[in-house]
């Protein structure tokens, strides 16, 4: 029986391979996600997400072996990732049950593309960066995402629709106030 090493068979995998992977699971996820909002809370489609990813990881990588041998300030920090993604996770979540999915994925892209921009050092980096800049720019223009204007236009019509709610509420008490002195 042959047996490989864990390096010759990632050597042997095209680098795209692992981003097309990658990018198969990061959109499909959600998109199923969405759909379970219907019957699971957002947070609870969130915390399974999370766990089915612990699952698979320990899994795969068996990182309790790992973990019993490091100190306390290394666990710390591990623990504090965990955390961090786990944050970062619901939030996403929450978001996309606000939004359409399309539009939360542009918005997210942007905080790479903003770090590749700051680590712009040579030509070569700028050429790479502008297609992904163009693509960012039409995810804005086709996702529209709304800009300054257009939020402070959500809000005001959220609070128009609290404020509205409140002498609604009130004419909906006063009336089966009416109702119970007329029986």
């Amino acid at each position: 029986m042959v047996q490989l090493r864990k390096a010759d068979v990632t050597t042997r995998i095209p680098p795209h391979l692992f981003f097309l992977v990658s990018a198969i699971f990061h959109y499909l996820g959600p998109a199923f996600a969405v759909l379970l909002f219907s019957s699971v809370s957002v947070l609870g489609v969130a915390w399974f997400r999370i766990a089915s990813a612990a699952v698979v990881f320990a899994v795969w990588r068996r990182p309790w072996r790992i973990f019993a041998g490091t100190s306390w300030a290394q666990r710390r920090i591990l623990l504090a990732l965990g955390i961090v993604l786990g944050l970062m996770n619901a939030c996403f979540y929450l978001a996309i049950s606000r939004l359409p999915l399309g539009t939360v994925g542009a918005i997210e892209f942007l905080g790479p593309i903003t770090l590749a921009a700051l680590g712009v050092r040579t030509r070569r980096n700028i050429a790479a960066l502008l297609p992904a800049s163009a693509a960012i720019i039409g995810l804005v223009v086709l996702h529209q995402v709304p800009t300054i204007i257009e939020i402070a236009g959500i809000l005001l019509v959220a609070g128009g629709v609290a404020l509205h709610q409140e002498p609604e509420s009130s004419l909906r008490e006063k009336k089966k106030e009416d109702d119970r002195k007329t029986t």
